[in-house]
């Protein structure tokens, strides 16, 4: 991968989560709690997913017993993750979430 692509990935990745903690924020004042905003943030990646997932159907091909294991695990990460990730953000300014995102 080039080093012009790893950079714009990292930057693209920092947009998203910036973004994402802007929602999160609003939906604070707004009155939402973490599960709500959560379960909301899933359901929308998940829908975005599929939309892929469709539009790409013919490229894709069934994965191994060993592959679904590993996007189990990830899946899961990532998931914990944003869950965290949104609780974090009743205590902490954005800036310094996305920050802390990144390390």
């Amino acid at each position: 991968m080039s080093q012009r692509r790893s950079v714009a990935l990292v930057l693209t990745g920092a947009v998203c989560y910036g973004i994402l903690a802007a929602f999160i924020k609003i939906g604070y004042s707004h009155g939402l709690d973490p599960r709500t905003i959560s379960g909301a943030q899933f359901v929308v990646g998940t829908i975005l997913l599929w939309g892929v997932a469709i539009w790409k159907r013919r490229q894709i091909r069934k994965p191994s017993l060993a592959a679904m294991f590993k996007l189990m695990a990830l899946g899961t990460l990532m998931g914990v993750t944003g869950s965290l990730y949104t609780a974090c953000m009743q205590i902490v300014p954005v800036s310094v979430a996305v920050v802390l995102l990144f390390q």
